[in-house]
């Protein structure tokens, strides 16, 4: 997983790219953070999704996430060799 773009290096192959999410930052185990295919294969459910929610990733200037743009989900690109 390649964080902050939606490129892959030369020689290697893009399987996908999105956003970077993980959990809220108050929740427990909230380090964790996952490259979300940005057109995902989901379906709807009216049930209770509280056990499982997703939250973007966004850099915040003053922890020096730089050149991150502040305040802004941060894209990702999934690649292979």
């Amino acid at each position: 997983m390649v964080p902050g773009t939606r490129s892959c290096p030369s020689g290697w192959s893009k399987a996908y790219d999105g956003f970077i999410m993980g959990n809220w930052h108050t929740h427990v185990n909230s380090n964790e953070a996952i490259c979300v295919d940005q057109n995902p294969l989901a379906y709807g459910n009216n049930g209770n999704q509280n056990g499982g929610l997703l939250y973007t990733v966004e850099f915040d200037q003053g922890s020096g996430a730089v050149p991150y743009t502040n305040q802004r989900e941060v894209t990702c690109a999934v690649c292979t060799r």
